[in-house]
């Protein structure tokens, strides 16, 4: 089978992957924000008015061209029509990795790569979600894409190279991380045919951001993403993810609750999954060192992640699910690595890749129940189902049009004045201080976080 063929059966597998069971689940809070955000008008959206006004807008702006699309086609937002742009972008994210690694690797490491980024869970699990990631990947592989190498920036590639930067840019802010890696590594090639045309690209896709500074320095100032407590735990955390993905070792508010314990209860598989992403990609960093323009792809991997966690010292804001952007490049140092090996070595490590794959996949399909996302469509069954959708109560404040969408025909008011009706409906998220007399309640409540756990006093 040629090269073209067998990138072309990756490719129908990787969309079989990644459409099966895309609807399956209820949409999780920021995901919900996605269609808040995007049935805006493109005016609002640009300018930053809505419930996620510190996120760029550019996903927002695709997303709303989409469900205008949706619109004119008499097709209704879901689920799946939520998340399938985010499997579009994951597929072109193959064939695009495929096409650099190509240009400095060898074929075989090439389709490796694409073969890890089809398979990985990581990347399956935002494909699966109708947020901003996947988008996040594809842009950075084609900005390596339209770069590489400098002997060919073209006046044409460097304009699409300006227009995707800005893209970039108005994506997600760890965009500007990766950003900041090439241009270092671009230094480093300042003989090239093709360097001042790269620089002058990158200078017109900062003036493109100017208009955003503001939203950036208002953001900076506001004290981060509390809710983050930046600890070094996040390091090792983020490689045992590349690696493992979310379905294995679930981060919802059981495992929060009291981590120790959910530790000790995984760590043969804690252990197991660190460890091989540890070796995987300290050998895929060493055989990098002797491919020609491998700082193109060692400096975006080290800024998009060491940067944010300097700033997370004093600014929360460092989350693995951010470094979504370098995925691509951890799968070329996974690839790397295996193909570095010899004989048994190399036999063994294809061994027990090939078992972390498996058993992340049987997990990220429901082998692991806490996988799953909030279940809004199970809390909705029950109230149906107990004929209580006439008057129900939220509590906290913001996730009442979630319950509403789910819901259209319900009832539902915030439970901020007290003391409530007796034998009201409260749905509650997560644990709360404010309300401390439920006894006349009933009451709906599920974890903050992911996970199938609804639990009801109905």
């Amino acid at each position: 089978m040629n090269r073209n063929k067998k990138l072309l059966l990756l490719i129908v597998v990787a969309a079989l992957l990644r459409l099966f069971h895309l609807g399956s689940f209820s949409l999780w809070l920021d995901e919900y924000t996605s269609i808040e955000v995007a049935t805006k008008s493109l005016a609002d959206i640009v300018q930053g008015r809505g419930f996620d006004s510190h996120t760029p807008p550019f996903y927002y702006v695709v997303l709303n061209l989409y469900f205008s699309l949706l619109a004119v086609l008499n097709i209704s937002i879901s689920e799946f029509t939520l998340r399938l742009p985010s499997v579009v972008f994951d597929l072109c994210s193959i064939v695009l990795l495929y096409s650099v690694a190509k240009r400095f690797f060898a074929e075989s490491t090439a389709f490796l790569s694409a073969v890890l980024y089809s398979l990985l869970e990581y990347p399956i699990f935002f494909a699966q979600e109708g947020r901003m990631y996947s988008l996040l990947a594809l842009e950075c592989l084609l900005v390596l894409r339209l770069l590489l190498p400098l002997s060919e920036l073209t006046l044409i590639k460097a304009a699409l190279l300006t227009l995707t930067t800005i893209c970039g840019l108005y994506t997600h802010y760890y965009f500007a991380f990766f950003t900041m890696g090439v241009g270092l590594a671009l230094l480093f090639d300042y003989r090239a045919k093709g360097f001042v045309r790269a620089l002058i690209a990158f200078f017109f896709a900062g003036i493109g951001f100017i208009p955003w500074v503001a939203v950036v320095l208002k953001l900076a100032s506001s004290g981060g993403q509390t809710f983050r407590e930046f600890t070094l735990v996040s390091i090792p955390y983020s490689v045992f993810r590349f690696l493992a993905g979310y379905a294995v070792f679930p981060l919802d508010s059981i495992t929060k609750a009291n981590q120790l314990v959910a530790v000790k209860g995984s760590i043969l598989i804690l252990l197991a999954y660190g460890l091989l992403s540890t070796i995987l990609l300290l050998l895929g960093l060493y055989a990098l060192r002797r491919t020609k323009s491998y700082f193109y792809f060692l400096f975006p991997l080290l800024t998009s992640s060491i940067i944010p966690l300097l700033i997370s010292i004093k600014t929360p804001m460092f989350s693995e699910r951010y470094l979504s952007g370098v995925m691509p490049i951890i799968c070329i140092l996974f690839a790397l690595a295996l193909e570095s090996l010899a004989g048994n070595t190399k036999k063994m490590a294809q061994a027990a890749l090939s078992l972390s794959l498996v058993y992340s996949l049987f997990c990220h399909y429901g082998g692991e129940p806490r996988f799953n996302k909030e279940q809004w469509r199970d809390v909705v069954a029950l109230l149906r189902e107990k004929n209580l959708n006439h008057q129900v109560y939220i509590e906290p404040d913001f996730i009442k049009p979630i319950l509403s969408f789910y819901c259209p025909e319900c009832q539902v008011l915030v439970a901020s004045n007290f003391p409530l009706p007796p034998e009201s409906v409260l749905v509650r998220r997560g644990s709360t201080t404010r309300l401390v007399n439920l006894e006349k309640l009933k009451v709906i409540s599920f974890p903050a976080e992911s996970g199938l756990f609804v639990e009801s006093s109905l």
